[in-house]
């Protein structure tokens, strides 16, 4: 389910972290929100994938999170030669590190239930709706595939959800601005 779009009145509550931003104080640096995932990272890092998963990457030169984002989803399949990785797989594979390589403090695991959700984008996150969100998260974690993400964790809530939505809004902001 696509999320729709989000209210102003929703994310005027959620104060705006400045992702990346380095403030300083006069007793204990505070480095800011973190991106939990990069691009020279193994693709082992990379949400939803194994050591197995990462071996079969590994042999058609998907070595890290970059080669993962950068490999053509139907080449990829192709190439693997494994009924269960296709290219709409490798597509959400690459939506989910992508969402983690840019939104602070985004986990694997949290990527995935987006994903799973419908946001496949930045921009599919800054224009949710939280509570269409967290509804379709959800909905998503009560299926076979959100309980294997969750591995017996609870789905995030609706100011989680909100935290995610003004991250996206702010990394938005930012890339107009420049």
């Amino acid at each position: 389910p696509k999320p729709v779009r989000a209210r102003e009145s929703d994310l005027d509550a959620v104060p705006a972290s400045s992702p990346g931003a380095n403030p300083k104080s006069d007793s204990v640096p505070n480095p800011g929100p973190r991106i939990r995932l990069t691009r020279d990272a193994s693709v082992v890092d990379a949400p939803s994938i194994g050591p197995k998963t990462a071996g079969k990457l590994g042999v058609i030169g998907v070595k890290t999170v970059g080669d993962l984002l950068e490999v053509s989803p139907e080449d990829a399949a192709a190439r693997i030669k494994q009924g269960h990785i296709n290219a709409r797989i490798i597509r959400d594979w690459q939506a989910q590190a992508l969402l983690a390589c840019t939104v602070p403090e985004l986990s694997g695991t949290s990527a995935q239930l987006l994903v799973g959700a419908g946001v496949a984008s930045l921009d599919d996150l800054a224009s949710a709706d939280p509570d269409a969100l967290a509804d379709a998260i959800a909905l998503f974690a009560a299926s076979s595939d959100g309980e294997r993400a969750l591995r017996g964790s609870s789905p995030p809530d609706r100011a989680r959800v909100m935290g995610w939505i003004a991250a996206a809004l702010q990394i938005r902001g930012n890339r107009t601005a420049a």
